[in-house]
């Protein structure tokens, strides 16, 4: 699908690593992994994003996501033992 004010396709994505390109016509270059695209040659993108691409992007989100719970949860227990080292409340 081509825009209307263009002859550049509604979505473009990086055949290395699946980045959305649109918008980075001008530069001819994915500023994720440097390979570069001609927005005029079909054969230098994809026109949809690779298999895959977007279940990475989420299993790195919710592997962060994870990491942060984890990390909130630690910092809770630490400030709980010391508490309880202090005398503050009884221990757990």
């Amino acid at each position: 699908m081509l825009d209307a004010n263009s002859n550049m396709p509604g979505e473009i994505y990086c055949r290395k690593c699946g980045y959305d390109l649109r918008g980075q016509a001008a530069a001819h270059r994915c500023p994720e992994c440097g390979r570069e695209f001609d927005p005029a040659d079909f054969t230098t993108f994809f026109a949809q994003p690779p298999d895959g691409a977007r279940w990475r992007w989420t299993k790195r989100i919710l592997l962060g996501v994870l990491v942060l719970l984890v990390t909130i949860v630690l910092c809770f227990w630490n400030i709980i033992r010391w508490l309880a080292d202090h005398n503050y409340i009884e221990a757990p």
